[in-house]
């Protein structure tokens, strides 16, 4: 096994001229050398496409592509059509890389004989970043791997604190979904795991993750006024989720998912003023599945609490949430 294996990193890229110098430099600056940079600008209207161009005039190792505005999972499978890697990274125009997150990556990867590699990250940005549980190290198989992607905690479903095998990505075609707009990194990592027998999860720190007050997704954990119905595809990823590998535990864990989620996005609706056929289906959701929130050990207790107040009156629970985190 080559010790030292080509690794893709793949940044979409969307108006993020402030941050953009800081992500590639994050990268070029890495402890590993064997690396390929594609950068997709994704029709920026700022100057990171100049940005893109300038970085590429100075480093050979930067593949720098332009194409026409087709949102964040277009411009990450315009990037895997181009890998070479044997294995591939996504990270965004926002964010930055631990020196050593290749290097650690790698070796997780090569030395557990594993399909995927997971690290901890570190929310900054917000004035309130949120607390996620850092999960110990080991190494898992595809229906505990699962669990943790469905559940609150330093695996979580995003792709960017991962490393993939980039040749698992192509026998199956495993690309990103645009219609599943809340949830494209957790069809994803979720899709990808199914043909994974050994995941590594590591408990370092190696990617910073900027979160920015209008994040594609950041409105129903702020309870925005205005409920976007593009939330209620996480309902229908974990619906495909359970079908797909028909696994009790696995199964659990997606109705899980789905009562914590139902009860952020009812109180988002709540903040709106919207009862329609969406919010009653997610109190279906919400008092099918209490129970086995419940009953979960890796769920907390404001958590619990939140959910049992929903289960009771979304609008009593949207209210106390107000107070809880007015400034």
């Amino acid at each position: 096994m080559n010790k030292n294996p080509l690794i893709t990193v793949i940044v979409p890229i969307y108006n993020v001229e402030a941050y953009l110098e800081q992500c590639i430099r994050s990268v070029l600056e890495q402890s590993y050398g064997e690396f390929e940079l594609i950068l997709v600008d994704d029709g920026s209207k700022d100057k990171s496409g100049q940005i893109v161009d300038q970085m590429a005039a100075t480093d050979s190792r930067i593949v720098p592509l332009h194409q026409k505005n087709q949102g964040v999972a277009a411009a990450r499978n315009t990037g895997l059509e181009c890998s070479r890697g044997v294995y591939v990274a996504f990270l965004d125009g926002d964010d930055w890389y631990h020196p050593d997150f290749l290097r650690m990556m790698n070796a997780a990867m090569e030395d557990g004989a594993c399909q995927l590699a997971s690290c901890a990250f570190k929310a900054v940005g917000t004035e309130h970043p949120p607390q996620v549980k850092t999960l110990s190290a080991a190494i898992v198989n595809r229906q505990k791997a699962m669990q943790l992607l469905m559940g609150y905690n330093s695996f979580n479903g995003y792709v960017w604190n991962k490393l993939f095998d980039l040749q698992i990505i192509q026998n199956h075609h495993i690309r990103f979904q645009s219609n599943y707009p809340a949830c494209e990194d957790t069809m994803f990592v979720g899709n990808y795991l199914y043909y994974c027998s050994r995941i590594h999860i590591t408990e370092d720190v190696l990617h910073c993750y900027r979160q920015v007050r209008s994040g594609a997704n950041r409105g129903r954990y702020a309870a925005k006024t205005v409920y976007d119905p593009k939330w209620m595809s996480v309902f229908e990823m974990t619906e495909y989720m359970a079908k797909l590998y028909h696994d009790e535990a696995v199964s659990a864990a997606c109705r899980i998912h789905e009562v914590r989620e139902a009860g952020i996005v009812l109180r988002s609706m709540e903040a709106a003023g919207y009862h329609g056929a969406d919010y009653v289906r997610l109190k279906g959701i919400l008092h099918r599945g209490a129970h086995l929130f419940y009953q979960d050990p890796n769920s907390g207790y404001s958590q619990k609490l939140s959910v049992f107040l929903s289960c009771i009156s979304p609008k009593l629970e949207w209210v106390i949430w107000k107070l809880r985190n007015r400034k």
